[in-house]
């Protein structure tokens, strides 16, 4: 494709914003853009022309990879909350972390994350050192954005109806992760992306 890409200045005539209201993530700038009869100099073109579609592609790869680490270290996070929260709980004379079932439960979701942090520490070695990483990136996408969201899901119920509360910090973190498997672009896209890249 030949595209370029301009920067558009915030008070450019003709540029409309609207404010769309999300679900979760409250604190995203999220709008719709209007580009009516809008003009910018030439000056506002970024890189080279033609050149623009090559840009979204490198700068989507590194975000997915950012975005990996950020989501293998909060679903460490819930998990660690909900170990404390476990051992706290009491039910039937004994906390609740003592129950097989819920240990087993735990212990699955650890590691499944653990699996997905090795994973994105050796796809980012590559990409620090400028090799081709496209596929593993676009493994590592799926699987930690996955993960993450299974690992909210499963330590809300573990919390029980608190979590339902609009005040618990799961209920927020629950509502964002809807968003996680969408950004920079669904499981079913990055999978389909991959297998044409794998030859199929």
């Amino acid at each position: 494709w030949s595209l370029g890409l301009i920067v558009v200045p915030g008070k450019a005539r003709g540029l409309i914003r609207k404010k769309l209201k999300t679900t979760g993530l409250k604190t995203s700038d999220t709008a719709s853009l209007i580009f009516k009869e809008c003009k910018v100099s030439k000056e506002n073109l970024l890189g080279v022309p033609g050149k623009g579609f090559y840009y979204l592609l490198k700068s989507l790869q590194r975000e997915r990879l950012v975005c990996a680490v950020a989501l293998n270290a909060l679903a460490l996070n819930i998990i660690n909350e909900t170990i404390q929260f476990l051992k706290d709980r009491k039910r039937f004379g004994e906390p609740l972390s003592k129950k097989q079932v819920i240990r087993h439960r735990i212990v699955e979701l650890k590691t499944s994350v653990e699996a997905s942090r090795q994973f994105a520490y050796a796809v980012c070695h590559v990409f620090a050192k400028n090799n081709p990483a496209d596929e593993e990136i676009i493994m590592l996408k799926t699987l930690s954005y996955e993960t993450c969201e299974k690992v909210i899901r499963e330590c809300a119920h573990l919390h029980g109806a608190e979590s339902f509360l609009t005040n618990h910090r799961l209920s927020h973190v629950y509502q964002d992760s809807q968003a996680f498997t969408l950004a920079a672009g669904t499981s079913e896209i990055m999978k389909d992306l991959l297998a044409g890249m794998i030859g199929m």
